[in-house]
């Protein structure tokens, strides 16, 4: 799940969409990282209840205010690497 403000993204998943979602990290000092990627399909989320426990809740984004439009995504595919320093 992730939270985003109304615009491009927001208005492909409202008629679910299928979508590819990925996050990575990496450590240049230790020449490592690591990356995820989830296929599966995007709806927003409408429900007040659930609206209500994820704009209070614990998962914040640091680009909008938890307070703007929630999508989640089926996890239907996943799969991802490790990447190990010398």
């Amino acid at each position: 799940m992730f939270c985003t403000m109304p615009g491009t993204k927001l208005s492909a998943v409202g008629a679910g969409a299928e979508v590819v979602f990925e996050v990575d990290t990496n450590s240049p000092e230790y020449r490592s990282g690591w990356s995820v990627i989830v296929r599966g399909t995007a709806r927003e989320i409408t429900d007040a209840r659930k609206l209500d426990g994820l704009r209070w809740g614990a998962l914040r984004s640091w680009a909008v205010r938890s307070t703007e439009h929630w999508v989640e995504i089926s996890i239907d595919e996943i799969s991802g690497r490790i990447i190990h320093g010398e």
